[in-house]
């Protein structure tokens, strides 16, 4: 065949190196280390199929496989072209042209089927392609509604498997919390498996927990409040039906809270020594809570601006707590600022005081010693609320002081402050707006009457 006198047809590629609209296909793997890439920028045809034309029929014989190195301009041409190598050769892959029929797969005289899971092929073979495009409709629709390829059963997983895996991954503040209530509930059913676990299993811990009374009722709600986040997570994963937890009731908490009067302070004040006043005073002046107080280090504490800032509360911003005259007069009474970093440093100067181990030497044996019931050390921070509120300071000025996220905690404190709720009802009384119509009458007629008997005299 004559380099000058024929193009070569795109339907006789199988042997041979071609070109059709800037195409070319290599057609054996053992052609290019015999004699070199050509180069496949724009080259004519002419070239490319000379050398081509100088092999040997044996050489074009033992080429049996194709490798497309180019990329056509008209992509129906490309999938024309693979359809025709495979007719050519008797061997190689093609898949139908049509859209309607994509995963319809031909493998010589042979048709498969062609799908796929997670990455993962899977082929089914059919005897012509009128079975294949039949078949692969049927596994499509078996597939869309869910009976095809279906999710695998999960492995069992335990109460201990649940909570350790939503510890490791948690990301809350309160996460020495959740590690607390992470370790009762390993310890009350952490063998049992997720799905074995009912609403009777939980009431009967919970009435257990009630009758031992060491905790508080609004104890007991945040641990099955954590444990029915827990679940929750494999509800919304599809491994749990329900949550068996979100049908036990939770109880009713109080919003009454215990602070201490005037004379319990007092007396709290003679007991403490004065080297171990200043935490406790600082609580109740600043309303900070155990972790933050303890956790102060000098950097934060500016006392032009008369201010101390928090960089990361559990409210999860950064707050600026002022401070009033008694609490820098403490804040100066300390000279721990010569020696760490913290206000109140442990033996290690790197490192903060252990907070409940000062409020168990210190702190509780003073409330025993003074007859205090009731109260601990987060009565100090609702001390210093009730103070603010008492003092007639506004409740949003109260929960900036404090540091709340939500109005509503910081409204449990609104009973102590009436003065509104009073002055509100006195607008409105009868009795009142009588005595002020009265007043002036009265206070006229007197008027006239020294005014008269001073004309007589």
């Amino acid at each position: 065949m004559g380099a000058s006198n024929c193009k070569p047809d795109g339907r006789k590629v199988a042997l041979q190196l071609c070109w059709v609209q800037d195409l070319f296909i290599v057609c054996s793997r053992s052609w290019p280390f015999k004699y070199g890439w050509p180069s496949l920028d724009r080259v004519g045809w002419r070239s490319v199929w000379d050398v081509d034309c100088h092999t040997s029929r044996a050489e074009r014989q033992h080429r049996t496989e194709t490798i497309i190195v180019a990329h056509a301009v008209n992509a129906r041409l490309s999938e024309m072209l693979r359809a025709a190598i495979a007719n050519e050769n008797g061997k190689g892959e093609s898949m139908a042209r049509k859209s309607k029929d994509r995963g319809i797969l031909q493998v010589g005289e042979n048709w498969y089927v062609r799908l796929y899971q997670n990455g993962r092929e899977r082929r089914f073979k059919c005897d012509n392609k009128t079975q294949a495009k039949a078949l692969y409709a049927r596994l499509k629709a078996d597939e869309r509604e869910g009976r095809y390829f279906p999710k695998e059963k999960p492995k069992d997983i335990t109460v201990r498997m649940a909570v350790d895996r939503y510890l490791a991954s948690s990301t809350n503040r309160s996460i020495k919390t959740e590690r607390h209530h992470g370790q009762f509930w390993n310890a009350a059913m952490g063998e049992k498996l997720l799905t074995h676990v009912t609403a009777e299993d939980c009431q009967r811990i919970q009435g257990r927990l009630v009758a031992e009374g060491r905790l508080s009722k609004a104890t007991i709600n945040r641990m099955f409040a954590f444990f029915r986040h827990v679940l929750m997570r494999y509800v919304n994963d599809g491994y749990l039906a329900r949550n068996p937890v979100s049908t036990v009731k939770f109880f009713k908490e109080s919003n009454k809270t215990r602070y201490f009067t005037e004379n319990e302070l007092t007396h709290l004040r003679d007991l403490i020594p004065d080297g171990s006043w200043p935490p406790v005073g600082l609580s109740v002046e600043m309303g900070l809570r155990r972790s933050e107080l303890f956790a102060l280090k000098w950097a934060w504490v500016d006392f032009g601006a008369r201010t101390v800032t928090l960089p990361m509360t559990k409210s999860g911003f950064t707050q600026h707590v002022p401070l009033s005259t008694e609490a820098i007069r403490l804040f100066r009474s300390l000279n721990s600022f010569t020696f760490s970093p913290y206000v109140f440093p442990g033996r290690n100067p790197l490192k903060p005081m252990d907070a409940r181990a000062f409020v168990r030497r210190v702190f509780e044996p003073a409330l025993k010693q003074a007859g205090i019931e009731g109260a601990s050390w987060h009565t100090l921070r609702h001390t210093c609320a009730s103070r603010l509120v008492m003092g007639g300071v506004p409740l949003v000025t109260v929960k900036e002081i404090l540091g709340h996220k939500d109005i509503q905690t910081t409204l449990k404190y609104s009973h102590l402050s009436q003065s509104h709720i009073h002055e509100a009802v006195e607008k409105a009384s009868f009795v009142k707006n009588q005595v002020q119509t009265v007043t002036p009458t009265v206070t006229t007629e007197n008027r006239l009457r020294s005014f008269l008997s001073e004309r007589e005299t």
